[in-house]
This record gives structure tokens, C-alpha cells and sequence, in this order.
């Protein structure tokens, strides 16, 4: 999985080439979404500590 800080952007964002899916979360992730145990507990973590993301 990638994670990528975006400030501004413009237009549409859509997977390409290997990317299945896109998808904009805050620290709370949507009902279903399955992610790695990094990203659950370390990455969105950290990112909510340091006022991130909300």
C-alpha cells in the first residue's frame, strides 16, 4: 500500500497500471476497507498525532 500526502489537487483521481483502487480516509477508515496492520497501527496513528489528518 501507498500513502501519499496531497494538499491541493485538482481533478479527478482514478487507479492506473497495478492500482486497484483509490481512496481518500481520515483516521477513521470506511466500513469494509481492509488494510495492513502498518497502516492501521502505526501510519494512521502516527499521522493523527501530529494533527495530519482529523
Amino acid at each position: 500500500m501507498g500513502v501519499w500526502m496531497v494538499g491541493k489537487y485538482a481533478g479527478d483521481m482514478r487507479p492506473q497500471n497495478e492500482i486497484d483502487e483509490v481512496a481518500e480516509v481520515g483516521s477513521e477508515l470506511p466500513s469494509g476497507m481492509k488494510v495492513g496492520s502498518i497502516f492501521e497501527h502505526d501510519v494512521i496513528p502516527y499521522l493523527k498525532r501530529n494533527d495530519l489528518i482529523d
